[in-house]
């Protein structure tokens, strides 16, 4: 959350957005760095206040025991025979479930579900076999205004198509296209809330990976911080005015 934009605040409402309890400083206010109480940037894991999916469906097989399973923060059912990889997409730093984490690898990395970390706003990640055509499209509705980065990878032949909704239908931004084996940000999205995004992603005979990822940042596809607290002073005079807007 986030204190107030406007009308009285009060030193409650204060110590409740940064979560302490006793006497405050006002100096300890001050936007100094990431570690203040009104940080100069954070880590947001409300971008997204929905989402919608369609393509596989239980445990579908891609590459070599490479199996697919659409939101791995709430697939429950059960793993596919002698695979060792699981993928499908995570969202808002949640992390995949017990079923999926009974996997060796999440995505194609060398961590286990438990213990990895997905540090960006969303990404997707796919996979396919020899003679295998498979269309899959999230649908992320924004729950937090800003600006993000869309970036694509594939490893063969994946492509990746984009749509927004800002209000009137959704139109294409960026049209079904392979993509390249280095990750390149395709679409920058000025969201606002409810804006929706549209992500497909199509994997055209064997691959061992793909992806799509929804970033903070226009030099890396794994990010989720965000700058905050601009109006905040970092030294001199502070007044309540001062924090409109601002989170701890």
């Amino acid at each position: 959350m986030a204190l107030q934009s406007s009308g009285a605040i009060s030193m409650s409402d204060i110590r409740s957005e940064i979560g302490t309890s006793g006497a405050i400083s006002m100096s300890d206010l001050y936007r100094v760095n990431t570690s203040s109480e009104f940080p100069t940037e954070k880590e947001i894991t409300d971008a997204i206040s929905s989402i919608s999916y369609s393509g596989v469906s239980g445990a579908t097989l891609g590459y070599s025991n490479r199996y697919m399973y659409g939101d791995l923060s709430t697939y429950s059912g059960g793993l596919g025979a002698g695979g060792i990889y699981a993928y499908g997409f995570l969202y808002n730093g949640r992390s995949s479930t017990s079923s999926i984490n009974a996997e060796t690898y999440i995505f194609n990395t060398g961590t286990n579900g438990a213990s990895y970390t997905s540090d960006c706003i969303f990404e997707h990640h796919g996979t396919s076999k020899s003679g295998q055509t498979l269309t899959e499209t999230t649908t992320l509705t924004m729950g937090k205004a800003g600006t993000y980065y869309v970036w694509g990878y594939s490893l063969n032949l994946g492509q990746l198509g984009i749509e927004v909704d800002t209000g009137s239908g959704f139109s294409t931004v960026y049209s079904l296209a392979q993509q390249s084996t280095t990750s390149t940000s395709r679409y920058t999205f000025n969201a606002s809330v409810g804006h929706k995004l549209r992500l497909t992603l199509k994997g055209i005979g064997e691959e061992i990976i793909r992806y799509v990822r929804v970033s903070t940042s226009s030099s890396s596809d794994f990010d989720k911080t965000i700058t905050v607290n601009s109006g905040v002073p970092s030294s001199g005079a502070i007044s309540f005015s001062d924090l409109y807007g601002a989170e701890g």
